[in-house]
């Protein structure tokens, strides 16, 4: 019987042995700065591959046509870039609601903090990209650099320091779920094809049926007719992953909740870097003459990098001013200096935007490396003026 019960404490102490030896590998998995990181790692494979005598054969995989038919994407690429987004934009639209109803943007002072900050950070970007490119066949692109990366922007931000309030860290996050709010809009409104009101009203119609029964519904019929919905609106002539938001706010928000936390991970280590990977995908060597930096690239790299931070604090030091908002708690400008800059890391959305705006792939290609030099720009103009600050005593 000893000998049992002393078997026994010993397994118990194996297995609280196991467990504590793999708990910082769970810790880092759920960590943020452990995503920023597995995209920045998407990046480097892909533009490495892409440089590298495996460049035809995964460009050729990406971009096979698997499915002829019209009324469904073809390529692999387009399935990653029309339907598994559909997911990312899901969780984006539950984060919305949650903070919206239950969250941090419940309060109205609070909530405005971050509102008037992602006004100013998407005004003012788009506006230095028109003015730079309004005499240009490019001006199309000024949605590209309105966008903050929500898992980027959080990943960078932790990077650097965890005695950043999480107050500031919550502050960011709401200002790119603004954003990317914002960066929806502009997709439906400005890069959605032709309208087909057909598709749009029965999109419509099987919405309502999941806003009126989603509480009651089977799971299983919650997913056909949640795919009914992508189906309908992909073919309505607005992009697909319109979708995602919109199936968001049909759902209650209790059961909004638990599926936020299912696609998180589902997202953030699947979803993202396999949309980084395929979409950075670009062989530097025959695209040279692309780091001339032509009007469109420029203006995406001045509005990232210098239209984001000047957007950003410019309307959050008038909003402070009339008192309409108030600095997070706990944070004060050096903070929020660092966030504006951080903002600059456009990355997922931007690439998004940038494949609807322009149907050239060379301009695509221009675009792809101006993204990822405003997120270079934007990364080492962040650590200089964080070590700088800490010199300053301002920590």
């Amino acid at each position: 019987m000893l000998k049992i019960k002393s078997n026994y404490d010993f397994s118990k102490i194996i297995m609280k042995a196991i467990k504590q030896a793999f708990s910082p590998i769970k810790e880092f998995i759920h960590d943020s700065r452990f995503v920023g990181i597995l995209l920045l790692l998407s990046t480097a494979l892909a533009l490495f591959i892409a440089n590298s005598t495996y460049y035809p054969f995964i460009n050729n995989l990406l971009h096979h046509t698997i499915i002829t038919s019209s009324y469904l994407p073809n390529s692999l690429t387009e399935w990653i870039n029309d339907f598994l987004m559909v997911f990312y934009f899901l969780l984006v639209g539950l984060e919305i609601k949650r903070a919206l109803l239950v969250g941090e943007l419940k309060n109205k002072k609070t909530a405005l903090t971050p509102i008037i900050a992602a006004l100013g950070g998407m005004l003012i970007p788009g506006l230095i990209y028109f003015v730079i490119t309004k005499q240009t066949s490019f001006s199309n692109g000024w949605g590209i650099p309105m966008a903050t990366d929500i898992a980027f922007s959080l990943g960078i931000l932790s990077l650097f320091s965890k005695r950043i309030p999480i107050s500031v860290k919550i502050f960011l996050m709401a200002l790119a779920i603004i954003d990317d709010l914002g960066g929806i809009l502009v997709i439906a409104l400005f890069y959605s094809k032709a309208i087909t009101f057909y598709y749009l009203l029965l999109s419509t119609v099987l919405l309502f049926l999941l806003w009126k029964f989603a509480a009651k519904l089977n799971p299983l019929w919650s997913i056909v007719l949640s795919l009914g919905i992508w189906y309908c609106i992909h073919h309505s002539g607005i992009h697909g992953t319109i979708a995602g938001v919109a199936i968001a706010w049909c759902l209650p928000i209790a059961s909004a909740t638990k599926l936020e936390h299912i696609l998180h991970d589902f997202t953030s280590f699947i979803i993202l870097p396999v949309f980084v990977f395929a979409n950075t995908l670009l062989p530097i060597p025959t695209s040279a003459s692309l780091f001339q930096f032509n009007a469109m690239q420029i203006g995406i790299i001045a509005g990232l990098t210098l239209g984001k931070p000047i957007g950003i604090l410019s309307f959050l030091g008038i909003g402070l001013r009339l008192k309409w908002c108030q600095l997070p708690s706990g944070g004060n400008w050096k903070h929020l200096i660092i966030v504006a800059i951080i903002a600059g890391i456009g990355f997922t959305i931007s690439l998004f935007i940038s494949k609807l705006a322009f149907a050239n792939e060379g301009a695509q290609q221009a675009a792809t490396i101006a993204i990822l030099v405003a997120f270079c720009i934007s990364l080492a103009v962040t650590f200089i003026a964080y070590q700088l600050l800490k010199l300053l005593h301002q920590e």
